[in-house]
């Protein structure tokens, strides 16, 4: 039990750098992102 325990760890450590990383790259990169709520304030209060 506790080596898959540890294995899960590992993994979530893999999956959140392999994250940070991603966002490190293209995040500040293209940091003002637009989206339809940011051009309509009352986007995101209507049904879709």
């Amino acid at each position: 039990m506790t080596i898959v325990l540890v294995f899960l760890g590992i993994l979530a450590l893999v999956g959140v750098a392999a994250a940070v990383r991603a966002v490190a790259r293209d995040g500040y990169r293209r940091m003002p992102r637009r989206t339809a709520a940011d051009r309509d304030p009352e986007e995101r209060f209507t049904a879709h």
